[in-house]
């Protein structure tokens, strides 16, 4: 049944040939003009013969089972089966009859679920309602619960976008692998986020940038394509060269990565357009990244290109022309290939680019760069062309560490540019600190038969320089140094220049800290997980591979399954929480306000100090003069001291005629107060907390001790009494 189709719809004619009317449908309905197999087409039943004349010419038309010789065929036309909505026409697959017979159990259900407005399909036996298959029971609860995830998801949508809106205002990308509200921060550098929407593409990741502080001001970011293509500059006053270079770090997603599905776009023919677009402006183009392609060994040049003589010695005249068979051979661990190899091949041949792994001198670029669960490859590349090898002084592929599964490509250009560090005149050279020598011509045949002496030792030295680790590698090259500085330092006089060294900073040593779910277990684990990948960067065998993803998926196993019982108990407690202690369930996640403050902790306390310090002088020293009165001002004498106010607050009959007034007009006395104190009359009821600022003043006036909250409190139960004992107390400080 796999071959099979069914055609409901179309009439019957009398001596017809089923095979023809699918052929017409195919072509004027789906326009389809290709050549169909068909091996059999035929009416599914007996004909229905019409009951009476009005029924004649109303029959219903069987179904047309046609089964095809080529499958592809067949499939083409059932994806192209959505062109026939609206048409009486319908095409479907066939199934066995006990499927057929769920179908029509379920098609009462399908129509009700759709009068409802609500999605609904019937994938062969299953009917889907909402995104989710019906299991059966009431068909109300199911529509019910299909309309309650359709309006959460719109709801979760809209925030979704207004969120985008805010980042695209104020630049901020929002989705990546680290959290949106945390600023990535790293001394001496600074750093650049280029994630993809985590929101699109269910996984983060991206590109991420980070350009040491002292030669910031040299490079710039020119250009970023899709979120996958980063392209830089670097100035030629930094490079030292006549022309800039142009760098772009690459991320290519795997080609069944969901980032196709919201962009249609062929990344290798836009990096293509890119180079090409960039060549015209800087020949000095450098493009490297993680491609997802494996490349075994193809050429990634044309073959057979070398001109002859004759035609050579024309061409030259006119430009330089160098073959790409004089070209190293490029080495490549990697047998495999894969699509993204070819199309990383094409590349080269059309921009002129051409792969540095294998072919820089060292063979230290020549290793695996991917170690996964099904294998290892080499799948992350840098592209230059051929005259440009030579700028390239190191390319290390490094060893793999537990951060990533990919190893760390160490690229280093070459630069004819100093700054001054520290005030010191220093090249971007090797970091290691290194004396210095001055050449004595009177040791120069001394120094030759030395080297004659030991030409032993170094050779034997040199034999090992091809060890497969990097690690090894890099011991032999240590040895060789040592050795060689040994024999040539006695001919050579130190010189005598101080301060030559570039001042470093000290590293600052963090404090570690374990995950609360990380036990003794999961250290030995880790432990273990970190021996193994120390072996297998030893010796990239595949025993070692093997060996190395068992530990690291019994590592990781056992750590997430920590992790989700911590995460459970944590939750347990806080549905506890809740229930006993609702004050403090809530307070755990009540936002903290953030203080931006750019002063460290040792400025903040000096300046405070300071200021007490001026403070106390000023307030200690003896007053000399006395206030003059303004013309329409109140002068009013300061007491300093601390004493209670002089009446009580229920001391009313001190002074009853206070009283009368403020029983019977309260406004008016409070407006007299207000103008005894030189403000506005209706100052108290104009401003909100008039009256308490109002008693505040009175009682700083007075020396009266107390506070703002007690003023609050006076006012808010007692603002009648609080109004005449504040009256009576300016009659006391004599305040007309």
């Amino acid at each position: 049944m796999r071959d099979n189709l069914l055609f409901h719809g179309i009439k019957e004619v009398t001596e017809e040939k089923c095979a023809d009317l699918v052929k017409h449908v195919c072509e004027n309905n789906l326009a389809i003009h290709d050549y169909l197999c068909i091996k059999a087409a035929f009416r599914l039943g007996k004909k229905a013969e019409p009951s009476n004349e009005h029924d004649i010419g109303q029959e219903r038309s069987r179904p047309i089972l046609v089964k095809f010789n080529d499958r592809q065929k067949r499939d083409g036309i059932r994806k192209n089966s959505y062109k026939l909505k609206g048409e009486s026409i319908s095409i479907t697959d066939q199934y066995p009859k006990s499927v057929v017979d769920k179908r029509k159990s379920l098609i009462p259900l399908l129509k009700k679920a759709r009068e409802a407005d609500v999605k609904a399909v019937l994938i062969r036996d299953k009917l889907v309602i909402g995104d989710v298959f019906y299991s059966g029971g009431p068909i109300e609860v199911a529509i019910e619960n299909a309309k309650k995830r359709k309006l959460k998801k719109q709801t979760s949508e809209s925030v979704n976008i207004e969120n985008d809106t805010v980042a695209a205002g104020s630049e901020i990308h929002k989705e990546c692998w680290i959290n949106n509200t945390c600023d990535v921060e790293i001394d001496e550098f600074i750093c650049k986020a280029i994630p993809l929407s985590k929101k699109k593409y269910k996984q983060g990741c991206g590109l991420f940038v980070m350009i040491k502080k002292s030669i910031a001001s040299y490079v710039k970011i020119i250009e970023i394509s899709y979120e996958t293509f980063v392209w830089m500059k670097i100035s030629k006053e930094l490079t030292g060269t006549e022309n800039d270079y142009i760098i772009c770090n690459v991320y290519l997603p795997p080609y069944r990565s969901s980032f196709f599905k919201v962009h249609d776009v062929d990344l290798f023919y836009e990096l293509e357009t890119q180079i090409i677009k960039y060549s015209d402006e800087c020949p000095n183009i450098f493009v490297f990244g993680d491609f997802n392609a494996r490349t075994a060994h193809l050429n990634d040049f044309v073959d057979n290109d070398l001109l002859h003589d004759s035609i050579l010695d024309r061409v030259d005249e006119l430009f330089a022309y160098v073959a790409d068979e004089t070209l190293p051979d490029r080495s490549n661990p990697d047998p495999g290939t894969n699509d993204y190899g070819t199309k990383l091949i094409n590349l080269c041949k059309c921009s002129g680019l051409r792969i540095l792994n294998g072919r820089h001198e060292g063979s230290l670029a020549n290793d695996y760069t991917y170690s996964g669960p099904k294998g290892m490859s080499v799948i992350d590349y840098l592209l230059t062309r051929s005259s440009n090898f030579d700028i390239v002084s190191k390319f290390i592929t490094c060893n793999f560490t537990t951060y990533s599964d990919h190893a760390p490509l160490h690229i280093q250009f070459k630069t004819n540019f100093s700054i001054k560090c520290n005030g010191v005149q220093s090249n971007f050279v090797d970091a290691e600190a290194s004396k210095f020598f001055r050449w004595n011509e009177e040791y120069k045949d001394m120094c030759r038969n030395a080297l004659l002496i030991n030409s032993d030792n170094i050779k034997s030295t040199l034999q090992n320089i091809e060890a497969e680790s990097q690690d090894e590698r890099i011991h032999v090259w240590n040895d060789f140094t040592h050795q060689f500085i040994d024999i040539m330092a006695p001919f050579f006089q130190q010189s005598q220049k101080s301060g030559t060294e570039m001042k470093r900073n000290h590293k600052q040593h963090y404090k570690h800290i374990d995950k609360p779910w990380f036990d003794i277990q999961c250290k030995e684990l880790y432990v273990n997980y970190c021996k193994t990948l120390s072996i297998f960067n030893g010796n990239k065998s595949k025993k070692n591979h093997i060996e190395l993803n068992r530990v690291k998926k019994t590592y990781k196993d056992y750590e997430r399954k920590r992790r989700r019982i911590y995460m459970r108990q944590e939750g347990d407690t806080l549905c506890k929480l809740r229930k006993n202690n609702p004050k403090k369930f809530y307070s755990v996640f009540k936002k903290r306000r953030k203080v931006n403050c750019d002063l460290t902790d040792t400025i903040l306390l000096e300046q405070v100090f300071h200021c007490c310090d001026v403070s106390c002088k000023k307030m200690a020293a003896p007053i000399t003069t006395q206030p003059q009165p303004q013309p329409g001002s109140l002068l009013v004498s300061t007491v300093h001291g601390h004493r209670n106010w002089s009446t009580g607050i229920f001391d009313c009959f001190t002074d009853i005629k206070t009283c009368i007034i403020s029983w019977f007009c309260l406004p008016c006395m409070t407006c007299n107060l207000s103008g005894r104190q030189g403000d506005c009359a209706c100052m108290p009821f104009c401003v909100p907390g008039g009256s308490i600022t109002m008693r505040s003043r009175i009682r700083t006036l007075g020396g009266i001790q107390g506070t703002v909250c007690n003023d609050c409190l006076v006012m808010q139960f007692c603002g009648p009494c609080a109004i005449c004992q504040m009256s009576r107390e300016l009659d006391n400080m004599g305040i007309p």
